[in-house]
């Protein structure tokens, strides 16, 4: 008879087995599962007049409809094709991802990540979903796909520009020199920090063996080497210090996965997994054939760790939301806590690790007044949102006289006057004037003052 013993050491053996395989968030996208998510969009143009984000992200689109899909309007020949469901999927519903719809502007360089709230990961850890790049045989333009991990709750990713964790990307359609790509945090890891499997020139191209002998036209593919007009299965994980990204056709006849790399870092070990678009290039949109990303299958294996989530409202205001916030936590004995920047996404919703030191977290941005709440730092937190009132111009956390002096001295101005950057605090609405609204908005709030 073999002991309790023997039998302990064998479950311990297959729980540590089954750790990784352990399913702890999924979609298929069937149905609006948008309030699962944080949409983080950015462009790096600052210039005035300034460039809308005209990149766009729908949950349950129904890519089975008549080409071009997307209903927008196409000067090519090209009639399209059909594109079919998911592998595993009974339907054509996914997840639509698309950056730089605009024909004409070609300042911003604009970046998209959609990232499961919920679902920050520790230890090893493994995401994997199916991703169709829609190319046509029209024009190219240099917009990348791809998937993500281990990104920290901060602001979206932008390169040279501010993000975190690790970003895969690649292109459809061969356009660029660097049609594979990997990130860490903003800076792009090129050979032979980027641990690439493909050997010889151009390791990033498309043209290189590794990719054009994989991805072939026999098979299929529009352009040799990129895995264009096809799903396609991504998979990107964590095992002890390695990263790796494996890419897999589903047309059933390759031989395997085609391994991309393996990028040796330890130094992060937990963070949120997430899926995007990227357009380092601020190319619009070709004219003559549509150009996007469709995922479907996401899967995330691996460990929750506990996440404080919520939405940081900015009352009686119509501006666009700051990319992120300061969150200002203390412990149970009121002592200050090193700080932490909480990405927002257009609705002002967030999503940060939690801490079993915090007791509260207080928020102070722009011209709102202080808002502390008490919080469980022991476990998950989805609810942890802040009313944030609005009026005190000066900052001074009041609502007083002098919000009023300063509201005065800057009354009738507009978002191209030159001096409107260093009185932008007076336009409490967000509306880029500085009108007898914002009065009404001082006036609603006066004599309040803000948490410390």
């Amino acid at each position: 008879m073999r002991s309790l013993r023997w039998f302990s050491a064998v479950a311990a053996a297959l729980i540590g087995a089954s750790a990784m395989a352990q399913v702890v968030f999924q979609d298929d996208f069937e149905t609006d599962s948008s309030a699962n998510y944080l949409v983080k969009k950015r462009n790096a143009t600052t210039a005035l007049p300034s460039v809308p984000v005209d990149s766009k992200v729908e949950f349950a689109f129904d890519y089975g409809v008549a080409w071009p899909y997307d209903g927008l309007t196409y000067t090519g020949a090209d009639p399209g094709r059909t594109i079919p469901p998911a592998p595993g999927q009974a339907t054509t519903k996914g997840l639509y991802i698309r950056v730089n719809e605009d024909l004409a502007e070609t300042r911003s360089v604009e970046a998209v990540q959609v990232i499961p709230k919920l679902a920050r990961l520790q230890g090893d850890y493994k995401l994997s979903c199916y991703i169709w790049y829609e190319v046509t045989s029209g024009a190219t333009s240099t917009q990348l796909g791809g998937l993500g991990i281990e990104h920290n709750g901060g602001p979206g990713f932008m390169q040279g520009d501010g993000g975190s964790g690790y970003f895969f990307q690649y292109t459809g359609d061969g356009s660029s020199t660097r049609d594979y790509r990997l990130y860490n945090g903003l800076l792009e890891q090129l050979a032979p920090n980027g641990g690439w499997v493909a050997t010889g020139t151009g390791i990033h191209n498309n043209t290189n063996v590794h990719y054009s002998s994989y991805f072939t036209t026999a098979a299929g593919f529009p352009i040799a080497g990129t895995p264009g007009r096809q799903w396609v299965k991504v998979t990107m994980e964590r095992i002890g210090g390695d990263v790796k990204v494996v890419m897999e056709r589903t047309d059933g006849a390759s031989t395997g996965p085609l391994s991309i790399l393996t990028y040796t870092d330890s130094a992060f070990t937990n963070g949120y997994p997430m899926v995007g678009m990227f357009d380092p290039a601020a190319s619009p949109r070709p004219a003559d054939h549509p150009l996007f990303i469709l995922v479907d299958g996401l899967r995330v294996e691996g460990t929750l760790a506990p996440v404080l989530s919520g939405r940081v409202e900015l009352t009686d205001y119509v501006g666009t939301y700051p990319r992120s916030v300061t969150l200002e936590p203390s412990d149970i004995n009121g002592n200050a806590l090193p700080t932490v920047t909480a990405g927002l996404d257009a609705e002002g919703n967030y999503s940060v690790p939690n801490n079993p030191d915090y007791a509260s977290v207080r928020v102070k941005t722009r011209h709102f007044l202080g808002k502390r709440i008490s919080v469980d730092g022991s476990q998950t937190v989805s609810d942890a949102n802040f009313a944030m009132l609005n009026g005190d111009v000066d900052g001074d956390n009041a609502v007083t006289i002098f919000d009023y002096i300063d509201l005065s001295a800057a009354f009738d101005l507009v978002v191209s006057d030159p001096s409107f950057t260093g009185n932008a605090f007076a336009d409490l609405d967000g509306d880029d004037t500085v009108t007898i609204f914002d009065y009404i908005v001082l006036s609603n709030n006066f004599d309040l003052t803000g948490d410390e």
